[in-house]
């Protein structure tokens, strides 16, 4: 009802840029579904939510913090994350919300009206 596909496309674009895939959960209720993603060290700018024909595609650029002083050892490195879902045609794109706290974020992802369910009165 609300993706076509949970699967996420290749983690290497065409361009050949590797990607790390963001952990995902998904909660669903009457109004729609909210996808929660893992994305620890991106900052809010740092975020690409696009919707191109039913499908959602969230890139994180995670970045480096600056030394204080020079580098004696380094394991954390910069890194994007990405995630493609493909979603059914009864998501209304045109008002999906999203919102990062504490490296999680939340996208809303309404229904549309028309697939709503509704109480229809007898006269």
């Amino acid at each position: 009802m609300y993706f076509n596909t949970l699967t996420t496309t290749d983690n290497q674009a065409a361009d050949g840029t590797r990607y790390a895939t963001p952990q995902v959960d998904f909660h669903a209720n009457a109004e729609g579904t909210q996808l929660v993603l893992d994305v620890p060290g991106v900052a809010q700018g740092d975020v690409e939510i696009t919707v191109e024909d039913q499908r959602l595609t969230i890139i994180g650029h995670r970045k480096n913090a600056e030394p204080v002083g020079e580098w004696v050892h380094q394991e954390i490195r910069p890194f994007d994350y990405r995630r493609v879902f493909s979603l059914a045609s009864s998501i209304d794109t045109n008002r999906i919300q999203a919102e990062l706290r504490d490296g999680v974020l939340s996208l809303n992802l309404p229904l549309a009206e028309r697939v709503k369910p509704r109480r229809i009165e007898v006269a």
